[in-house]
């Protein structure tokens, strides 16, 4: 069985077992995704209902290439008003990053002070750089009305999950850096 055929079939396994009206996610995902062969994935599902009464369903998959990270993020949310009176909005982004832009990654955790684990999160630090800003007040008087402080940090990517999947993002940044090495050394 190939990667990318076992991200596919984990993903179509958790629909089947928790939402089987998204089939067809898994066939649409693999249209939207590159056509390269899959080193590793990571996948998580999460669903809850906000307290306006909407069903939030997140996905996120990461694919590790040879080449590439991609980031999967489906959002779905389903307010339902009666048996044939139900909203749905639906949205997946696919967002990919170079491995040679990965900087290194980062392992953290979550815990009560009695011991008890509650997340687990990988973060992918990047050397492509995102803008932050912040307004500083400015007063009627003032001459420089756009007084503004704009400061450069790098992006990162997040990735958490209950503490039983620790290991599974242990080896998943491991293998990201060493498909990050590999692609440096063939350069």
């Amino acid at each position: 069985m190939s990667m990318q055929q076992a991200w596919d079939f984990e993903l179509s396994s958790a629909l089947a077992a928790h939402r089987p009206t998204l089939g067809w996610l898994p066939d649409h995902l693999v249209q939207l995704v590159p056509e390269e062969p899959v080193a590793a994935h990571l996948l998580s599902m999460a669903s809850d209902l906000c307290d306006a009464g909407h069903v939030h369903l997140d996905i996120i998959l990461w694919l590790l290439t040879d080449v590439e990270l991609h980031s999967v993020i489906v959002s779905e949310e389903h307010y339902d008003r009666g048996p044939e009176d139900v909203e749905t909005t639906f949205e997946a982004t696919v967002s990919s990053h170079p491995l040679d832009t990965v900087v290194g990654t980062q392992i953290s955790t979550a815990s009560h002070p009695d011991g008890l684990q509650l997340d687990v999160s990988l973060a992918v630090m990047l050397d492509t750089p995102g803008h932050t800003g912040h307004a500083d007040a400015v007063g009627v008087d003032e001459e420089d009305v756009f007084s503004y402080a704009l400061a450069l940090q790098p992006a990162s990517l997040n990735f958490t999950v209950g503490p039983e999947k620790t290991d599974e993002l242990v080896m998943f940044g491991r293998d990201l850096l060493d498909a990050r090495n590999a692609l440096l050394r063939r350069r």
